[in-house]
């Protein structure tokens, strides 16, 4: 795990030279801050992505059937930290969707190379 960090700490680097510092929103600002703002299933929508709900289906149809993948775990968390309606509990979601992807990642690892 120690390599996949260091990997992803020098790909963070690489990143800030590139773009630098970017304080860019978590999510859409237009959707978040009209009037009534935005529910989780419209910022869905506006990322293209599965529904949270939708996407639990997802992962439970595909368990069910023998065929669940890291994609269809990542999607889920993914659209969990799209669902939250603040950042306190979409940075709860975002470290689970970074743990999910280095799990996949030590998967591809054990199993690949």
């Amino acid at each position: 795990m120690k390599e996949i960090f260091e990997q992803i700490k020098a790909e963070r680097k690489r990143q800030d030279a590139k773009w630098g510092v970017q304080n860019l929103p978590s999510v859409c600002k237009i959707l978040t801050d009209r009037v009534g703002g935005c529910s989780p299933v419209r910022m869905c929508e506006e990322y293209e992505i599965p529904t949270e709900s939708r996407a639990k289906q997802l992962c439970d149809t595909a368990t069910r059937r023998g065929e669940l993948t890291h994609a269809h775990i990542v999607l889920e968390e993914l659209s969990e930290s799209v669902s939250c309606l603040n950042d306190a509990d979409r940075r709860v979601e975002l470290i689970q969707l970074a743990a999910t992807i280095v799990k996949w990642i030590e998967n591809i690892d054990r199993n690949n190379l």
